[in-house]
């Protein structure tokens, strides 16, 4: 159920769902019931991750599921302007929970969830022991990306694979068994460079909003010289 909301002035109907592995919709939230929602977006890393605060008088949220924070409880955010444009919609793995007690009644209770782009919850998955890694950094992360998340995610018309390469026998990357796949991508991105009119430049891993069936696509780049479609 969508509502209309008011941002930097404009119009937005905005949706807010809390759904269990299976999609289904447990909880849908009216516009009375959000009391905070913060995203945070880093240049440096393009996924997003935030904070929302819900009104759960009480224990109402309790009653509609048990969350599990294991990565399967999805809460959906969408908006999309009021005259007119495209529906964004971000979907979050509930990462963690804490409760906020009325002090009076229950009736002032509040529920606080800390929200993480589904995509980053899949790369926190750890590497399996003795995997190696060989070529250029850039298709390296790409790979990952791919074999992580899906093809899909990958802008492959400005994809940089960068210019250091890891590709000498016997070399390769072997992480430890307590990497995860997102402390190689960050690593691998702090080497990857390219270079520019005589001067190395890093790249950057950021994310262009799309339409179609996925939010968004990511692409390497050192210029930001991206073409659109």
């Amino acid at each position: 159920m969508s509502e209309k909301f008011i941002i930097n002035g404009a119009p937005f109907e905005c949706e807010f769902q809390l759904k269990d592995d299976k999609g289904e919709v447990k909880g849908d939230f009216t516009k009375s019931s959000i009391k905070l929602l913060d995203l945070s977006e880093n240049y440096l890393e393009p996924f997003t991750n935030g904070t929302i605060v819900i009104n759960n008088p009480y224990d109402f949220i309790e009653n509609l599921m048990l969350t599990r924070g294991d990565g399967r409880d999805v809460f959906t955010f969408s908006l999309k302007p009021e005259k007119g444009g495209e529906k964004l919609e971000y979907n979050f793995v509930l990462d963690g929970e804490d409760n906020s007690v009325g002090k009076q009644d229950r009736a002032g209770n509040y529920k606080i969830f800390s929200l993480l782009d589904e995509n980053f919850f899949k790369l926190n998955e750890n590497i399996p022991y003795g995997k190696r890694f060989r070529g250029a950094t850039g298709d390296i992360i790409k790979s990952i990306l791919k074999d992580v998340i899906s093809d899909e995610i990958i802008d492959e018309e400005n994809f940089e694979p960068g210019e250091n390469v890891v590709d000498l026998f016997p070399e390769h990357i072997i992480p430890s068994d307590s990497f995860r796949y997102s402390d190689l991508i960050k690593y691998l991105l702090r080497i990857t460079y390219k270079k520019e009119k005589g001067l190395y430049v890093r790249s950057f891993l950021t994310l262009i909003e799309v339409q179609k069936n996925i939010s968004y696509k990511l692409y390497l780049n050192s210029s930001r010289k991206i073409k659109m479609k």
